[in-house]
């Protein structure tokens, strides 16, 4: 009955939310402006708060990773380092930066490192 009532709601949900979503993030509304728009197209407050927490978690993660890759380009930069010693730097940093291990991983994919570390 559960499967049933969310495939319901799946196939009346405008199946252009994501975009508009992300559309509306780089233009800068706030939050409450998203929600605004969310509600004239009709989408549950609930399904509103999800999509713009994810949202939020997206942009926040997309900062840390930007200000990550600025410190590690600066440790890069780094003259008299062995490359033994800037791949250990930055694998230090991405811990600090990203505890939760898919996130460091990601970041290690976006940074293009090697996986044995």
């Amino acid at each position: 009955m559960r499967a049933a009532k969310i495939t319901a709601i799946d196939a009346g949900a405008p199946a252009r939310l994501p975009t508009d979503l992300a559309q509306w993030h780089a233009q800068g509304p706030s939050e409450a402006r998203i929600r605004r728009q969310l509600a004239t197209e009709d989408v549950d407050a609930a399904v509103a708060d999800r999509l713009v927490r994810a949202d939020q978690a997206g942009a926040d993660w997309h900062a840390r990773y930007a200000a990550h890759a600025r410190e590690r380009d600066r440790l890069t930069a780094v003259p008299g380092l062995s490359a033994a010693d800037r791949a250990a730097q930055v694998a230090q940093l991405r811990r600090q930066t990203f505890h939760a291990s898919n996130e460091a991983l990601r970041a290690q994919a976006l940074d293009g490192s090697p996986r044995h570390e």
